[in-house]
């Protein structure tokens, strides 16, 4: 195993070693000269890079630091600054990328590109200025869509620093990822500061996201990272996702500080062989301050099915929706579990009522189903001021040609909702209700329900309702409904 130095005082020659004083001046070169095993180390200075860098496995590229910097200077568009690419799926890479600053110059389309390949680390990185897309790690040996015969195994991006490296496509439809992944198993993504919030309106890219729209991932962990989006967009296809997944099992998404959304979407999700298809806890999410536009903590989406899902200890804070079921036509969603999460100053500053429930949905499809949904345990809180309005805590899914069995609104605490602590649709009917133990502070209706269509059984009982006199800001309400 051999560490060859590169220098931007170095010489490309045979004669040289590579070694200190006698370090090569390019990485190309250093590269030609490696075999598994080695490390390329570049020396502080800019290496501007004019072609894709196609690094072998077993070969790692570290630097001193944001201070040795790879600057891609090539305009065209699919061309990636450093490509780590394997035939085989599942070949092992036994290698690393780290301590570099990673520059697209706003001219380069990528940074990285890793097909087919395990055991590779992405650390301390700084990744900046490329215009589509940022790291992009794949299962398979190529772009294609699908499940891989084989998945990556062990792979991980911890400690990076990557800033504005995604957008959007003309019409912001579809978005692309700072960190994009694909046919991984058990992917780490942590400690990562990651912003999309440099490119023009609306076309701000994704902060992680399935690759090709497709993800099939199992086992994977999203964790401890800052993810920051534009949070003033406005209008149609005004996303800011700062996580989306697709076709997950095993999931899990905790620890981190998100200003913006979740998306939790695919073709079908379900637990397979693990406890759930994702565990999303202990996150922030939402805003530090309150918003001049509707926004969305996660969304839960699918076309056949999203099951399985975990969503708890979570704060929400300043959303309009915290969390959302948008239901394709057919699809199953059915053991969702929403607990001990704390959903704060819910809404945004708008004149009159603001469309404003904690948990709600939306739908134009018909023929879906919702089985096993259970809210327990959690805090609702409507926005702190007086001028502005919102509705309810949660908008009780239901719609005339679908099936909704089984909904548990239980334990819950729901402060100063305008209209109703909970209000059902007028559309359809939910067989199985339960609202029990809830305690009620200050909302519309009386702190009683508005339910259209009486779902049939309901059991309702245990409800307790309490009003204060005290003023609403001082800690004895606020410890009251136990949210210091």
């Amino acid at each position: 195993m051999s560490l060859y130095y590169v220098d931007i005082n170095g010489i490309d020659s045979p004669s040289r070693d590579g070694a200190k004083g006698k370090e090569f001046a390019s990485i190309a070169y250093a590269l030609s000269r490696s075999s598994f095993g080695d490390t390329i180390h570049l020396n502080k200075g800019t290496y501007n890079v004019n072609s894709t860098l196609s690094i072998p496995s077993g070969v790692s590229i570290e630097g001193d630091g944001a201070s040795s910097i790879i600057k891609f200077i090539n305009t065209n568009k699919y061309n990636v600054a450093l490509k780590l690419a394997s035939e085989i799926e599942g070949t092992e890479g036994n290698q690393s990328i780290s301590y570099l600053r990673l520059d697209g110059n706003k001219k380069g389309w990528a940074p990285v590109y890793q097909f087919a390949r395990s055991n590779v680390k992405y650390h301390h990185l700084t990744v900046t200025n490329f215009v589509t897309q940022g790291l992009y790690i794949y299962g398979k040996t190529d772009g294609s869509a699908g499940i891989p015969n084989k998945y990556s195994t062990g792979n991980e991006i911890y400690n990076c620093i990557i800033t504005d490296c995604a957008t959007y496509n003309t019409g912001g439809y579809y978005g692309y990822g700072n960190i994009a992944f694909g046919g991984q198993d058990g992917l780490k993504i942590y400690n990562n500061i990651i912003t999309a919030t440099g490119k023009s309106s609306n076309l701000n890219g994704v902060g992680i996201k399935a690759v090709n729209g497709n993800g099939n991932n199992i086992g994977c962990k999203i964790f401890n990272n800052n993810i920051f989006t534009d949070m003033s967009t406005v209008g149609a296809n005004s996303y800011n996702f700062a996580i989306e997944t697709w076709n997950n099992q095993g999931l899990e998404i905790y620890g981190n500080n998100i200003f913006g959304t979740i998306d939790l979407g695919g073709y079908t999700c379900n637990k397979g062989n693990y406890k759930y298809s994702a565990y999303v806890h202990d996150n922030f999410i939402g805003s530090n301050s309150i918003l001049n536009n509707d926004k969305i903590g996660i969304i839960i989406e699918g076309a056949i099915e999203n099951s399985d899902i975990v969503i708890e200890k979570n704060k929400f804070k300043y959303l309009n929706r915290s969390i959302i079921f948008y239901q394709s036509e057919k699809a199953k969603y059915n053991n969702i579990k929403i607990y001990n999460n704390r959903f704060e100053d819910c809404g945004y500053k708008a004149s009159g009522y603001n469309n404003t429930y904690a948990i709600t949905w939306n739908s134009s499809h018909v023929g879906w189903t919702i089985k096993n949904l259970k809210v327990r345990n959690n805090i609702f809180i409507s926005i702190q001021n007086s001028q502005l309005k919102t509705l309810a805590a949660m908008l009780i899914p239901s719609k005339l040609g679908c099936n909704v069995d089984s909904i548990y609104f239980t334990g819950n605490k729901i402060k100063g909702f305008s209209t109703a602590p909970i209000y059902g649709s007028s559309s359809g009917k939910v067989t199985n209700f339960y609202y029990e133990n809830n305690t009620l502070f200050e909302n519309g209706n009386n702190n009683n329900p508005v339910l259209p269509i009486m779902p049939e059984p309901m059991t309702n009982k245990n409800n307790i309702v309490k009003q204060f006199k005290v003023n609403k800001y001082t800690s004895k309400y606020l410890n009251e409904i136990n949210i210091n």
